[in-house]
C-alpha cells in the first residue's frame, strides 16, 4: 500500500498526472466531516455501535444482539479501536478506509464520487478489510504467491464478502495441485493467516461461533444492495419460501448469462461483480470492495454516473429504506460495463494479472 501510494505522488508530479485539483478538493469534504465528528465527540452511529460492541468483549459482556452481526475477531478489531483515544480511533477509523479506496483507486477522483465508498465513511462502516484482501490478491494470483494468500485471508473477517475470491482461489489452488503435484504456498499462508485470525478467538470464547450463529443478521430493505433480492422484495417477503425459490432460479440465471457472455473478460472479476447482483447478504456500503475492478476507459464513468442516485438517497432520504434500492444498480451496471468494455478492447490492458483475456494460474 506504501508504494501505491508513492506512485500515485509520482503520478501528480507528472503532466500527465490524475486531476489533482477535484480529487483534493473532494478529499477536504472527507476530512471536514472527520474534523467535525471529532470536534462533536460523536461519530457516525455504525462506528459508536462498533465500539459499544468492543468495550462490551473487553468487559465480559454480552457480544450479539441488536446490530451485532460480526465474527469475534473482527469484534476484537472494535475492541483496539475502543482503547485508543476517542479522536485517533474516529480519525483512522473512518479515515483509513477513505485512503486506502484512493490507493486501490490510484487517487482518482471517481473514487470519492462512488457512492458506496462514502455512505462507507458516514457511516463508520467496517468493508475496508473485504477491500484491501482482495486487491491485493487480486494482484497476487500466481499460486505460489505468499502476500497474496495473506490479503486474501482478510476478506474472511467478513465471511460474506470472503466467498467468491476464497472460491475462486480454491479452484485456482486444486487445479495447481492436479498439474503440479505440490501444495500451492498461497493456499499455505492464506490457512496460516487464517488461523492466526480466528484460533485465538476459540481460545477467548470457545461458545462465540454458536453464539453469532444464532443471531443471524435480518433482511430488510435498507440491507439488500442486491439487485436480484432487492427485486424480489417488491415481490415477497424474505419470510415467504417463493422468495427463495424464485432468488435461486433468477440468481441461476444471471450467473448462467453473465458466463455465457463474459467473453475474454477476467473470471475473478466477473464472479465478484455478479456476485453483488446476486447476493442477499451485500449492503450498500459493502460495494467498496468492487474498487478494483473499476478500470480501463469506461469503467471509471459508469461507477460515477451508477452512484448519481445513491447520492441522491444519501442527500435527500437518508432515513427511508426504499431510496436505497438506488444502489441496486451499482454491481448490475458495472458487470455490463466491464463486458461490454472487454468485449470492445479484445486486448490486455493495465490491469496486470487480472487484465482481459489474461487467464491466470
Amino acid at each position: 500500500m506504501i508504494r501505491r501510494f508513492s506512485d500515485a505522488i509520482r503520478q501528480l508530479r507528472t503532466s500527465k498526472g490524475i486531476a489533482v485539483v477535484p480529487t483534493l478538493a473532494l478529499l477536504s469534504i472527507y476530512i471536514a466531516y472527520i474534523a467535525f465528528v471529532i470536534k462533536a465527540n460523536q461519530g457516525p452511529v455504525d462506528y459508536e455501535t462498533f465500539m459499544r460492541i468492543g468495550r462490551a468483549l473487553l468487559e465480559g459482556g454480552e457480544l450479539y444482539g441488536e446490530n451485532s452481526y460480526y465474527p469475534l475477531p473482527y469484534v476484537g478489531v472494535f475492541a483496539l479501536f475502543s482503547l485508543l483515544p476517542r479522536p485517533l480511533s474516529m480519525a483512522i477509523w473512518l479515515g483509513g478506509p477513505v485512503l486506502v479506496a484512493l490507493a486501490v483507486d490510484r487517487f482518482r477522483p471517481s473514487a470519492l464520487l462512488f457512492a458506496p465508498v462514502f455512505s462507507h465513511f458516514a457511516g463508520g462502516q467496517s468493508s475496508v478489510f473485504a477491500l484491501l484482501g482482495f486487491f491485493v490478491y487480486r494482484r497476487k494470483l500466481d499460486p505460489s504467491s505468499t502476500l497474496g494468500g495473506v490479503f486474501l485471508a482478510l476478506t474472511a473477517l467478513k465471511p460474506q464478502l470472503a466467498i467468491v475470491p476464497v472460491g475462486y482461489a480454491l479452484v485456482v489452488w486444486i487445479r495447481t495441485f492436479r498439474e503440479t503435484r505440490q501444495v500451492p504456498r498461497q493456499s499455505l499462508s492464506f490457512l496460516l493467516t487464517v488461523g492466526l485470525i480466528y484460533l485465538p478467538a476459540f481460545i477467548l470464547r470457545p461458545s462465540w461461533l454458536l453464539e453469532w450463529l444464532s443471531v443471524p443478521r435480518p433482511l430488510f430493505g435498507r440491507a439488500l444492495s442486491g439487485a436480484v433480492p432487492r427485486f424480489l422484495l417488491f415481490l415477497r417477503s424474505p419470510d415467504d419460501p417463493f422468495y427463495w425459490v424464485a432468488w435461486a432460479l433468477l440468481g441461476l440465471v444471471v450467473l448462467g448469462v453473465t458466463w455465457k457472455i463474459k467473453g475474454n473478460s477476467h473470471p475473478l472479476d466477473i464472479l465478484l461483480l455478479a456476485s453483488f447482483v446476486v447476493s442477499p447478504l451485500v449492503h450498500d456500503y459493502d460495494l467498496i470492495q468492487v474498487l478494483p475492478t473499476i478500470w480501463g476507459p469506461w469503467m471509471p464513468a459508469a461507477s460515477v454516473v451508477l452512484s448519481l442516485p445513491g447520492w441522491w438517497a444519501i442527500a435527500t432520504s437518508y432515513g427511508n429504506d426504499a431510496a436505497w434500492a438506488t444502489f441496486a444498480i451499482i454491481a448490475p451496471g458495472l458487470l455490463i460495463t466491464y463486458i461490454y468494455q472487454c468485449r470492445r478492447r479484445g486486448e490486455s490492458d493495465v490491469d496486470g494479472p487480472t487484465r482481459c483475456g489474461h487467464r491466470p494460474g
